[in-house]
């Protein structure tokens, strides 16, 4: 891959090793991270394995789950879930490096060909889960969503509705990150996402809406304040819903 000067590239790091563990597969990768930071790239490693650094050189560490090789304790294999994918999605790599790939290495391959240029479009949600949000909405939106095979509804929040809202979108193209406590890992969402929802009635001061605006992500919203007051004319207003919980 070719990169014109003064580009900025997001490489995902995919590897079956890294610290806590040292080798020569582990050592390599940091040297990766280190060059890439070097020369003002961006980095996410994904790796198996537990413990070790939350980031490194900049780059934020994503554990997969993982399970030990027999007879060699201290090495693990990583294994295909949520919250990998989500972090590839969120993070949208413009180039995955495999170091020692194994099965996290063909997920990671399996993955990044899914999020190829024309791949699919992501919408977001991020906040509590709860009646005044009107989350049944965005259970209703992800079946719309199903029709279309490259779409895609990311909900990062929590709230007494949680356990609802994935019994409703169960089958469906929908990713239940939970809370996310990372505030790097919110920004990136809220940056990636083709489109941000507000969906409730009411809102005491619409903060999720407003990042997204400021990383320059258009916002869907109820017609009630205060989202209608910080959105271009343009934006996109929906019919007041009716009252009731979600």
């Amino acid at each position: 891959m070719r990169v014109r000067h003064g580009c900025t590239v997001r490489v995902a790091a995919v590897t079956e090793s890294f610290l806590p563990e040292v080798n020569g597969v582990t050592n390599s990768v940091l040297r990766v991270l280190e060059q890439l930071q070097g020369r003002g790239h961006q980095a996410l490693v994904l790796a198996a394995g537990r413990g070790g650094p939350a980031s490194y050189a900049g780059a934020t560490v994503v554990r997969a789950l993982s399970v030990p090789v027999p007879r060699y304790r201290s090495l693990s294999i990583g294994l295909p879930s949520p919250r990998f994918e989500a972090a590839l999605r969120l993070f949208r790599p413009q180039v995955v490096h495999l170091a020692s790939p194994m099965a996290l290495g063909a997920h990671g391959v399996a993955v990044a060909r899914r999020l190829a240029p024309g791949g699919e479009v992501l919408v977001g949600y991020v906040g509590r889960l709860a009646a005044e949000k009107r989350v049944g909405l965005l259970a209703a939106l992800a079946g719309l969503l199903g029709r279309w095979p490259r779409a895609r509804l990311v909900v990062a929040g929590s709230g007494p509705l949680g356990r609802r809202l994935a019994g409703l979108a169960g089958g469906l193209p929908v990713g239940l990150l939970g809370h996310l406590g990372d505030r790097r890992v919110l920004a990136a969402l809220l940056a990636s996402a083709d489109v941000v929802l507000a969906p409730g009635p009411v809102q005491t001061f619409g903060l999720a809406a407003l990042e997204a605006l400021a990383s320059g992500t258009p916002v869907v919203a109820a017609r009630t304040a205060p989202c209608p007051s910080c959105s271009a004319p343009t934006a996109s207003h929906p019919t007041r819903p009716r009252s009731g919980p979600g």
